[in-house]
């Protein structure tokens, strides 16, 4: 009897493990480059951040795809937004279906460039944006420049939502 118990427990608590996990990929693939995850946080089924860089590190100077997956059931998604067109300075390219930023951090000499774009699925609100901050050095990047690579960037996240979305 007290090895059924065990039995039981150890299966109710695997099918609780498989339907709580997080689904979401260690890796993924953006404008030919593989990423890895670096953080996630927030409550699935609710609202939750993924980022991504290529070393799987998070740090001020590398290139990152953020990924942001808010359940349609909560008012969450407004905020977030917001949060985002302000801190990455996003504004809509009307002739593309993205949002293009340029910002600086305090105490940075240099320019970082945000690409964004909003998916859903039927029951989430999904923002992917790319970060640009390794515009130094011999990664400099103007502004034209950044800017024409908006069509490919935006294209990339959208593939990267095709990818991963469950």
């Amino acid at each position: 009897m007290k090895n059924i118990f065990i039995i039981v427990l150890l299966v109710g608590g695997l099918i609780f493990y498989v339907s709580n996990k997080d689904s979401t990929p260690d890796t993924l693939y953006f404008s030919g480059e593989q990423y890895k995850l670096g953080d996630a946080s927030g409550k699935q089924g609710m609202a939750k951040t993924y980022q991504y860089t290529k070393s799987g590190r998070i740090n001020g100077i590398n290139d990152f795809v953020h990924v942001f997956v808010v359940d349609k059931t909560t008012d969450y998604i407004d905020p977030i937004r917001g949060f985002l067109e302000e801190s990455y300075s996003l504004n809509l390219l009307d002739e593309l279906d993205g949002k293009f930023g340029v910002f600086n951090t305090s105490g940075e000499q240099r320019d970082y460039y945000a690409y964004s774009v909003e998916q859903e699925t039927a029951t989430s609100y999904w923002i992917l944006t790319f970060v640009n901050q390794s515009n130094f050095d011999n990664n400099k990047v103007s502004l034209g420049e950044a800017r024409n690579k908006a069509p490919d960037y935006f294209r990339s996240l959208v593939a990267t939502f095709n990818e991963i979305a469950h």
